[in-house]
């Protein structure tokens, strides 16, 4: 029991010490951003840095030159769905939803998250009188809001609905730092309970409150223990298999008939998740010379904080 308090208190302390760090970030930077943004400082509800997944992924989606992690989301729309009243909804979730009033800035500290007070939906209604023509005004609009806001000053997500004569879709661009796995089907809940006049709807807590309790909060030790873990890992490029690369995206889908692999799992003792990196690193040993290391996404559902399955 007296481990468990003391437990505690380290938690408590850490999420002091990370809430401080947090406000400290807010305050140096709150000017600096406003101006970036072109906004007040009144206009902007919070500031925060970014996670490390969330850098992670603003990094590699500007060095892509390509809408990497911006992604595209379609829903068939039932015909007898009201387009204003499902506006409404979405209305109503964005100033509830404070990830969705989030757009980013660059500072010298790092990669901010803002968070504005207000935040007008970005929403557009399309008709589109031949079928034929869907599929390319589509990836038009995709295109055209991924130039509009891959810079991140602009909050990067956005509403089409694209009618035809034979069905209505909802086309959702969302940038990837914006949701994970959990929280979109979240959000879209939100939004249909929005949509069937609901009250008292729960959005969890706002995602920058979490902040400090888990993202962005630093244990004593452990950036020194990753540190001399990997101290002895190296970067490799991954060999080029094919003579030229391909200007788009290339997907390959193989249904395999794996015989024995729930037997070899249990008799290793691991999950099926570790053996199946077992493979993929058997794979890599064949293009690289040394060590393979690989990192895994964990998720941050897992922390101690009331409510953080329901946050979005």
């Amino acid at each position: 029991m007296k481990r468990e308090q003391q437990s505690q208190n380290f938690a408590s302390v850490y999420t002091l010490a990370a809430s401080q760090s947090i406000a400290a970030f807010a305050h140096k930077h709150a000017y600096t951003v406003s101006k970036d943004l072109g906004v007040s400082v009144d206009s902007i509800s919070s500031i925060a840095p970014c996670t490390p997944l969330q850098e992670g992924i603003i990094s590699r989606s500007l060095g892509s030159g390509r809408p990497l992690y911006f992604g595209s989301f379609h829903f068939q729309l039932p015909s007898s769905t009201d387009i204003q009243k499902l506006k409404r909804a979405w209305e109503r979730a964005v100033a509830r939803a404070q990830i969705l009033r989030t757009c980013f800035s660059l500072t010298t500290d790092g990669y901010a998250q803002v968070v504005m007070e207000k935040q007008t939906m970005a929403w557009d209604e399309i008709y589109i009188p031949n079928e034929e023509k869907r599929k390319a005004t589509t990836e038009n609009r995709y295109l055209k809001w991924w130039r509009k806001t891959q810079d991140l000053r602009n909050t990067p997500f956005e509403a089409i609905i694209i009618r035809s004569p034979g069905r209505t879709v909802m086309c959702l661009h969302m940038f990837h730092a914006l949701y994970d796995g959990s929280s979109l089907p979240t959000l879209l809940t939100r939004v249909h309970m929005e949509y069937l006049g609901l009250n008292n709807i729960d959005y969890g807590p706002p995602f920058q409150e979490v902040l400090p309790h888990g993202p962005l909060c630093e244990s004593e030790g452990a950036r020194g223990f990753w540190v001399q873990h990997l101290s002895g890992s190296q970067f490799h490029r991954m060999p080029s298999l094919a003579p030229e690369s391909s200007p788009g995206d290339s997907f390959v889908t193989v249904d395999l008939t794996v015989a024995g692999l729930e037997t070899a799992r249990r008799s290793l003792n691991t999950t099926h998740q570790g053996l199946i990196q077992a493979c993929w690193i058997s794979v890599l040993l064949k293009y690289f010379d040394g060590s393979i290391t690989i990192g895994i996404v964990v998720s941050g559902r897992s922390i101690d904080f009331e409510g953080i399955e329901n946050t979005i």
